[in-house]
């Protein structure tokens, strides 16, 4: 039996196939004697006439795609064409894009164009499907289910099977691709990154987040520590967790790290994390352990819509420990969503200035993606949402803002990003003293004061180009100031 297993990256993105690799070592692991071959195949975009002359050049039995919100408009038609020429082969989907719901998806199972749909997590349906089909069983008769699993029976009724706590993979048992596919070295060398799984899901329920697995569970300390070690003798030293909340048990992270300190490793760590859950002696341990890179959820500083997404801040803990890491110099970015319920343009400007309040920390703002299987996707008739399916799903239009406020905030991405974040700490102290010096303090008055002057001027070419001591020059020539607002229609409260 031949499998083909395919990852369409987003545009300007080579994230490596982990998914894709974690189905294929499970069942190896699982059923190592078996005649099944596997091929991952990554595109950075989806190319229909590659993919089809890989199919004819290999009988394939077996067809899977990784389904993201950036490859799943393309994909979904995709699967036509290809059951039109190659009808005996098994398709498959699966990844976050996939649900229960979908009409699209749930309507090329009905007319044959695809032939199962995988909802959550791959390792076991995956192995399940394979195995049926390698044993050539009945596995659309009603007497079969395989969970996690939708399908079409025999008498073309939608099998929709829920995933159980008993169809769950051991995290355990899991094994990082960059230890069983030297192929993966070609990313480390362009990216110099590789992704640990130390535990799968989130403990926490946050409305938007597709992390918000009911069966989160983590992997052992020791097999995490054994699989580090494997990792750089195999000349690997930066790493990044794809814990959503590395901290959530701080007794836990404590211990991950002290058994990484006896191992003596010589490592980077990058990592999310619930900023409220640490003391002075994991902050130490960050620092001694190597952890040169954190991304801390803000979202927003508005209490009333993190309750609305379901989401706990506690702000005098919260700004207490930013500065403390600050004070350590762990360099760490900030995240910010724009356009969450009931939140307005004056905001999202209230957030960026609580954020430079708190000290020289990278800022990211990113438009809110309403992501399949989450709360608030299912809520977007609610709060008046309206999609781009095909840039991301991203937010174009709420009850509290429009599409004009939203093209704005995509900007002021653009110059934070160049003003702030991808700057050095000494640049930061300079943008810090305009602010205070011109603006009064207020950093969210500066940026739309800057956004407009480099969209309105159209200097975004020039921006992209200019050098630091280039960027500084530009500030003090264009003479930008609280005083010499002109056609500032911007509420920022």
């Amino acid at each position: 039996m031949n499998i083909l297993l395919i990852m369409i990256n987003a545009l300007n993105s080579q994230y490596p196939p982990i998914g894709q690799y974690n189905i294929v070592d499970y069942y190896k692991k699982k059923y190592p004697d078996r005649d099944v071959n596997f091929d991952v195949k990554v595109f950075s975009k989806l190319n229909g006439m590659k993919i089809l002359s890989l199919l004819k050049s290999k009988k394939y039995d077996v067809v899977g795609f990784g389904c993201y919100i950036w490859n799943l408009s393309s994909i979904l038609p995709f699967c036509r064409i290809i059951k039109k020429k190659f009808r005996d082969i098994a398709l498959i989907l699966g990844g976050p894009s996939i649900t229960y719901d979908e009409d699209e998806q749930l309507e090329l199972l009905r007319k044959g164009f695809v032939d199962f749909l995988i909802i959550g997590e791959g390792e076991l349906t995956m192995m399940n499907i394979i195995n049926k089909l390698y044993l050539k069983e009945d596995i659309k008769s009603s007497n079969i289910k395989i969970e996690g699993a939708v399908y079409k029976s025999k008498n073309n009724e939608i099998i929709k099977n829920l995933r159980t706590k008993d169809n769950i993979v051991d995290l355990d048992e899991v094994v990082s691709p960059f230890i069983l596919h030297d192929e993966l070295k070609s990313y480390y060398k362009k990216f110099g990154v590789v992704y640990v799984e130390g535990s799968r899901g989130c403990p926490y329920k946050c409305s938007y987040c597709a992390g918000s697995n009911p069966f989160f569970r983590c992997k052992d300390n020791d097999k995490i520590v054994d699989e580090l070690k494997t990792l750089v003798k195999k000349g690997y030293s930066n790493f990044s967790f794809l814990d959503g909340t590395l901290n959530y048990n701080i007794e836990r992270t404590k211990t991950l790290f002290k058994k990484i300190l006896k191992e003596g490793l010589n490592i980077n760590i990058g990592f999310e994390l619930k900023i409220e859950l640490i003391d002075d002696e994991l902050l130490d341990l960050m620092k001694k352990v190597g952890v040169n890179n954190l991304e801390i959820g803000l979202q927003t500083s508005n209490t009333k819509t993190l309750k609305l997404i379901n989401r706990y801040h506690d702000e005098v803990a919260f700004s207490k420990n930013i500065k403390k890491i600050v004070n350590k110099g762990i360099s760490s970015v900030i995240d910010l969503i724009i356009g969450l319920p009931g939140e307005a343009l004056r905001d999202y400007f209230n957030s960026l200035n609580y954020c430079f309040n708190l000290g020289n920390l990278n800022i990211t703002a990113n438009l809110l993606k309403l992501l399949p299987n989450t709360k608030l996707y299912s809520q977007k008739d609610i709060y008046g949402y309206e999609i781009d399916v095909n840039n991301l799903n991203k937010v174009v239009l709420s009850n509290t803002m429009t599409k004009e406020d939203l093209i704005f905030s995509q900007r002021t991405i653009f110059v934070i990003r160049r003003f702030w974040s991808m700057e050095s700490m000494k640049f930061k102290n300079v943008i810090r003293n305009i602010v205070n010096e011109k603006f009064q303090g207020d950093f969210a008055k500066f940026i739309i004061i800057l956004t407009n002057h480099i969209f309105m001027s159209n200097h975004v070419q020039d921006v992209l180009s200019m050098k630091s001591k280039e960027k500084i020059e530009y500030l003090y020539k264009q003479n930008l100031s609280n005083s010499n607002i002109t056609n500032q229609n911007k509420d920022i409260g």
